[in-house]
């Protein structure tokens, strides 16, 4: 089963990912929402995605990442 990003109108087929600790956008007073489910990211890992276009950079819970992206950003 794959999760769709809600209300975003492009598909991943060419993207960066990375995965990295909440803890260092808190270090830093960012706040973070997923692009998923729209909840803040408080605790845990995140996934940060980067598209190769003109869209714009999301982050997602590890959980509400597509398996596929998560995969990548373990990498």
């Amino acid at each position: 089963m794959s999760i769709q990003i809600p209300r975003k109108p492009y598909v991943l087929t060419e993207y960066g990912a990375v995965w990295f600790p909440v803890a260092v956008r808190r270090e830093y007073h960012l706040q973070s929402r997923c692009a998923v489910c729209e909840h803040e990211i408080t605790e845990g890992y995140a996934v940060g995605v980067i598209p190769h276009t003109d869209l714009p950079n999301f982050l997602l819970h590890e959980a509400c990442a597509p398996a596929e992206v998560l995969k990548k950003a373990k990498e």
